[in-house]
């Protein structure tokens, strides 16, 4: 698919869009192996996969909310995918890591925000 804004920005004019999906790849390059903890902070639902596996499925629909989902990788690439789906009203979406198990959310660094 091409690339497009995150809905909602048309040049930098906000519009209120509503019902639609986002799906966003990438390659995870990863040096150790380690349990990573990946956080989505989404409104509304979500789902995280990494090599085809899910790490976090969130399929409410609600203000934003936080889910963690923790995964051992293996040193090398990793294929991630991030699905996230507006409802209504507000959206937004957050993904970002830990190395680790944690749930503290300051520990978490972001990989990408978007409203």
């Amino acid at each position: 698919a091409p690339q497009e804004a995150y809905p909602g920005d048309r040049n930098g004019r906000i519009v209120n869009d509503d019902h639609f999906l986002i799906q966003a790849t990438a390659t995870l390059l990863v040096r150790d192996a380690w349990r990573y903890t990946f956080l989505v902070n989404a409104d509304d639902g979500a789902r995280l996969r990494i090599d085809g596996k899910d790490v976090i499925v969130d399929d409410g629909i609600h203000p934003p909310q936080v889910s963690i989902g923790t995964v051992l990788l293996a040193p090398g690439e990793h294929l991630i995918e991030l699905l996230a789906y507006e409802d209504g009203g507000f959206a937004r979406v957050e993904l970002g890591y830990a190395v680790g198990e944690t749930n503290k959310l300051e520990q978490f660094v972001p990989l990408a925000v978007a409203e």
